[in-house]
């Protein structure tokens, strides 16, 4: 019998189900006891084409293209934390008499230069998150552009954590305002877009674990180990330090010219980020408007990813689709293009 007759695709399509869908060689085994079939395990990988829920099974999401660096993070010639990353971590025990009481820290970047503020928090109230930023910016000034993770992305924080950030948001992007600072929030589901502050986070943790002796300090010495911490992070070099002294004149010079400092920065620190390297998936058609899709969740089987149907795509300053926004049967999602897994084309 000849594979491309259609009542030999039925007969391949009732042999694939009748195996409750398993591998491609258990179905060309079976069929093969029973007919002389030609192009036979051709015929097979069809059927398994048609079926959806395969598809759905085996669909993994494709890598996004290596996107350029943010504006914000080539500044030049702007003082420190114009442009400037935030994230929390806690909660931290201190000793106040004879209680306990959870503190936590908020952590305000440099995207520039990657210098790190820290600042105690005293409760998880929107009051305490805006005193927190009043007090960073009255040291270091307002900034112009605040880059924020999204409630959802705290993966390393507890509920508590999770539900005050989900309070704060609009609040806190409302007063950043009223000082002409824009505040933006991170797509949910995509934490390492900010890791930039991701990787501070966790030198501050480690500089912590090495200075934080005891279990639950006062709240005097906690203060004092973030301000210790916050200058030991401050103090990493920023690139490798050459072995060869450096001429004390050219030096000196260097100090009063701020093209100089930058061209070293550029020339010397840039490189050593991740390198970009060339994306093999840069000539692959990109996702597009209804396009059926699946929305990969680390938290659920595979076979239960959510799926639905793109509405909008964003584009990157690349040109390149960075997130989409999906219509599903539980409502309208936006996620990026990493978390995203586009099912074939019915043929």
């Amino acid at each position: 019998m000849n594979g491309r007759h259609q009542f030999v695709k039925l007969l391949v399509e009732k042999a694939h189900q009748e195996a409750s869908h398993a591998n491609r060689e258990t179905v060309v085994n079976d069929l093969r006891t029973r007919f002389h079939i030609l192009r036979l395990r051709l015929t097979v990988r069809e059927a398994e084409r048609r079926y959806l829920r395969r598809r759905v099974r085996k669909a993994t999401p494709r890598p996004a293209v290596t996107v350029d660096l943010p504006p914000e993070r080539l500044g030049a010639f702007a003082r420190p934390f114009t442009y400037t990353g935030v994230d929390y971590f806690g909660p931290l025990i201190v000793t106040i008499g004879r209680r306990h009481e959870k503190r936590w820290v908020a952590l305000f970047t440099c995207l520039r230069t990657r210098a790190v503020h820290l600042e105690l928090v005293y409760s998880l109230t929107t009051d305490s998150a805006i005193s927190a930023l009043r007090r960073m910016a009255a040291r270091r000034g307002w900034p112009r552009v605040i880059y924020a993770d999204n409630g959802t992305n705290f993966h390393g924080a507890n509920t508590e954590l999770q539900r005050a950030m989900e309070e704060w948001a609009p609040q806190l992007k409302d007063y950043a305002l009223t000082r002409r600072t824009e505040w933006k929030f991170l797509v949910p589901g995509a934490p390492n877009q900010g890791g930039a502050w991701e990787r501070l986070l966790r030198s501050v943790k480690t500089a912590l674990e090495a200075t934080l002796h005891q279990k639950s300090p006062r709240e005097e010495t906690l203060a004092t180990l973030l301000t210790e911490a916050e200058n030991t992070v401050n103090s990493r070099p920023l690139t490798h330090s050459p072995r060869t002294p450096i001429d004390r004149r050219a030096w000196r010079a260097a100090q009063g010219l701020a093209d100089e400092y930058w061209r070293r920065w550029v020339k010397e620190y840039l490189p050593t980020l991740v390198a970009r390297g060339d994306s093999r998936d840069a000539q692959q058609r990109q996702i597009q408007e209804e396009d059926l899709v699946v929305v990969a969740d680390g938290n659920l089987p595979r076979n239960v990813w959510p799926r639905g149907v793109v509405t909008k795509t964003f584009r990157g300053p690349d040109g390149v689709v960075r997130n989409v926004e999906i219509r599903t049967r539980g409502g309208v999602l936006r996620r990026p293009v990493r978390k995203i897994a586009v099912l074939p084309s019915e043929p």
